[in-house]
């Protein structure tokens, strides 16, 4: 299930986990609410904040231009994915465009280095929007379904 892990950093004492990871390669068996947090996420990020979550601001999303929270993979999350990884490459960010939201262990992946799209949604969700990253159950916009599984802590990778 999607959770919240306590990073053990002063500035940032927390982020947002996603736990099977998804995107293409995954076999299909996406969880509803880690799919309902990268949506989450996007819509935080990208649709609602695309001009103040980085510097210079990132560009505005792909069409339709809004992305819905429902926990369902089709494609527009699929879309909105690979575009972003796309276009953070492109601002020279080490990130791997695979057009997957992989779950972040450690600093980066093993395989090709880069780092985890995850951390970098969370850091622009924070820089954008640091009220509502910190008070996230009180938003609205996060369905009932996402805050039930985030009120769960993993500290130090435990997944128990």
């Amino acid at each position: 299930m999607a959770f919240i892990e306590l990073t053990g950093v002063a500035d940032f004492p927390f982020a947002f986990n996603v736990d099977q990871g998804v995107g293409p390669g995954l076999g299909g068996s996406y969880r509803r609410d880690d799919i309902m947090l990268v949506q989450y996420l996007f819509k935080k990020v990208w649709e609602e904040n695309f001009f103040v979550a980085d510097d210079p601001p990132l560009d505005r999303p792909p069409a339709p231009g809004s992305i819905k929270v429902d926990g369902l993979y089709g494609p527009t999350t699929q879309r909105w994915i690979l575009e972003y990884q796309r276009m953070m490459e492109i601002r020279g960010a080490n990130i791997h465009v695979d057009g997957r939201v992989d779950r972040k262990i450690g600093r980066e992946t093993t395989i090709t280095h880069s780092f985890f799209t995850i951390a970098f949604l969370n850091r622009q969700f924070k820089t954008a929007a640091p009220s509502t990253f910190v008070n996230f159950i009180d938003d609205p916009e996060m369905p009932p379904e996402l805050k039930g599984v985030l009120g769960v802590v993993i500290t130090d990778g435990d997944d128990s």
